[in-house]
C-alpha cells in the first residue's frame, strides 16, 4: 500500500466535498461532515483542511476516501421550494393532485399565491 501525497490527498477530498454535496443544503440545513480513510497520515491530512464544518474522522481499512453529509432540521418549505425549482406550475398542479383524506397534510408553500 502506497501513501498518497499530500497534494493529491487535498486534490481527492476536495473533489469528494464535491460530490458529496447534497442540493438540499442550500435549503438551510445544519448538517454535520463525516469523512472515512484508510491511512492516519491520510486522516491527519483531512482534518488539517480548511472546510466550514471540522469533520467527523473515521479510520477504516479501505484505502478509499468516503465523504458524507448528514442533513438535518430542513424546513419542509424549503425542501419544497427546492424540489419544485420556484415554479408555479407545478404549485397549481400539486393543488389538484388527491390524497389520503384522513390525514391533515400542512400546506408546504403557504404564502405564495396561485396563478
Amino acid at each position: 500500500m502506497s501513501l498518497i501525497n499530500e497534494e493529491a490527498s487535498e486534490q481527492i477530498f476536495h473533489d469528494a466535498l464535491q460530490k458529496a454535496q447534497p442540493a438540499l443544503m442550500e435549503c438551510g440545513a445544519n448538517y454535520r461532515l463525516v469523512v472515512t480513510a484508510g491511512n492516519q497520515r491520510l486522516c491527519q491530512q483531512i482534518q488539517q483542511q480548511p472546510v466550514a464544518s471540522q469533520p467527523t474522522i473515521v479510520m477504516d481499512s479501505d484505502d478509499e476516501v468516503v465523504v458524507c453529509y448528514e442533513l438535518e432540521n430542513i424546513p419542509l418549505e424549503n425542501i419544497a421550494r427546492g424540489i419544485t425549482g420556484l415554479r408555479p406550475d407545478f404549485d397549481r398542479l400539486a393543488a389538484r393532485l388527491h390524497t389520503r383524506q384522513d390525514i391533515s397534510w400542512t400546506t408546504l408553500l403557504s404564502g405564495r399565491q396561485d396563478g
